[in-house]
């Protein structure tokens, strides 16, 4: 351990040109159904945080809650004598899927795109501005790009991995051609640093250094202690670096091309695809989880580096993100999710999605270490209960009776998160069932805040090939 912390990193300087690609598309705006006020799902979060607040969807974000690609709707309260046109801002920029979110704080939000882009939005702003009016220029932006990595999409990834920190001084994305793990700080006007460049745009983060190392796209990364973080990359390795401490003056840290210690917890074939890393502090021991995309959970031993344990699930297909409340795993997959608990060092339980979320588990997380919030691929949000092992039902009307079936909250309705346009999609084809179900947006990630009465969604189609996204913030 002693050995793995004292080892310096090599830091080089490295310039990367910015390679911002304006794009111009038109969006028709997208809406959403009020979450219910009483269900279920609010009724258990207030139990299990012991509180009386239900979960519920602003009244005054009702029809225009969701930030999309180029077309940015703000929260505005309903006493503002606000001019309608000032709520939305039409950007000449555009963002594929978005990836990974991360809050920083009780109001900000960090989000990562599939075109390299990272993100800050300001959920407290009440109000938004455009671009094109000097008058609105007086308050301040919702959506703030952050920076943007060199390198094409299709090579490169996207950012998949956004972490901050436990003491809300760094925060981690990754992307780019290189695959670099970047990191931000907290700054006060824009500045250029090693390995990708500010926007234009002003922003609370700044870019500060980057950790070069891994030779393909970087998955999944989490914070071990204040300045360890363990990153995992499609090349079936996991690195441990030690990120530098963020300079006080506005100079950036030189690149650093050297982790602490590298692990691979396959040697050879499909499984050393690791999709997700994630540190369990409720173990006796430092200990880092890992999930392949065939179902391969890996137990590391931080202190000697080294794997410890395999366990593998045997028939799951597309693994692709795995949650922890401490000490047990969830992986997601196509139609299961799979439970390990490392104190007994063995899976537990597997679980079949519910039926209308059959196109798989894209993002997963935990509320209070007992409930689980999966993230599907048709715009929907369901939560398992561990300590009941079932899924939060509700009774629904069929037939001259009533049934129960597991409650699903659908974060979209009737709202496409690709683009119409007059040469790829029209309004008939949106009428269409089969086409429909293409342009409903996955779950790719999600995240609570601190105090879990918020929650960030962001994801996008499901097809690779369809350009879009989705982000929205309910409480």
């Amino acid at each position: 351990m002693s050995r793995m912390w004292r080892r310096e990193s090599a830091l080089l300087q490295s310039d990367v040109e910015d390679v911002h690609r304006a794009r111009a598309r038109r969006w028709r705006s997208m809406t959403a159904p009020p979450m219910p006020s009483s269900s279920v799902f609010a009724a258990t979060l207030c139990r299990a945080r012991g509180a009386r607040a239900s979960w519920r969807m602003s009244r005054h974000v009702a029809s225009r809650a969701f930030l999309a690609l180029e077309r940015f709707d703000s929260w505005n309260d309903a006493s503002d004598a606000v001019d309608p046109s000032l709520r939305t801002r039409v950007c000449g920029m555009s963002c594929d899927k978005v990836f990974s979110c991360a809050w920083v704080d009780a109001r900000t939000v960090v989000f990562g795109t599939k075109c390299n882009r990272v993100f800050e939005v300001d959920v407290g702003r009440r109000r938004m501005s455009r671009a094109d009016d000097d008058e609105s220029m007086k308050t301040n932006d919702v959506a703030k790009e952050v920076f943007i990595q060199r390198g094409d999409e299709s090579e490169s990834g996207g950012t998949y991995a956004t972490c901050v920190n436990a003491t809300r001084e760094i925060v981690l994305a990754s992307g780019g051609d290189a695959h670099d793990v970047c990191l931000l700080r907290f700054q006060s006007d824009d500045s250029r640093a090693a390995g990708c460049e500010t926007s234009s745009l002003a922003s609370s983060l700044e870019p500060y250094c980057a950790l070069r190392g891994h030779t393909d796209v970087v998955y999944g990364a989490d914070f071990i202690t204040r300045d360890i973080v363990a990153t995992c990359a499609r090349d079936g390795c996991v690195k441990i670096w030690r990120a530098p401490p963020p300079p006080l003056s506005g100079a950036a840290v030189p690149t650093s091309r050297g982790a602490l210690e590298t692990v691979y917890p396959f040697t050879s074939g499909p499984a050393t695809r690791v999709r997700g890393v994630k540190y369990l502090d409720d173990l006796s021991c430092p200990t880092l989880a890992t999930i392949t995309t065939h179902g391969h959970i890996s137990r590391i031993d931080v202190e000697t580096a080294s794997c410890v344990d395999h366990y593998p699930m045997r028939g799951y297909i597309e693994t692709s993100c795995i949650a922890t409340n401490g000490s047990i795993i969830a992986a997601g997959s196509r139609t299961h999710i799979g439970l390990c608990d490392f104190r007994t060092s063995h899976l537990f339980d597997s679980v079949a999605l519910p039926r209308r979320n059959t196109d798989s588990a894209r993002s997963l997380s935990f509320i209070d270490r007992d409930m689980l919030v999966v993230g599907g691929g048709h715009g929907t949000i369901a939560v398992f209960d561990i300590r009941t092992r079932r899924w939060l039902m509700t009774s629904v009307p069929m037939g001259n009776g009533l049934t129960r079936c597991a409650v699903e909250f659908e974060l979209v309705h009737d709202a496409p998160c690709v683009p119409f346009d007059e040469e790829r999609l029209t309004a008939a084809l949106w009428a269409d069932g089969d086409a429909r179900s293409l342009m409903v947006p996955a779950i790719f990630c999600h995240a609570f805040d601190e105090t879990f009465a918020r929650l960030f969604v962001g994801g996008g189609p499901l097809h690779t090939s369809l350009f879009g996204s989705f982000a929205g913030v309910w409480s």
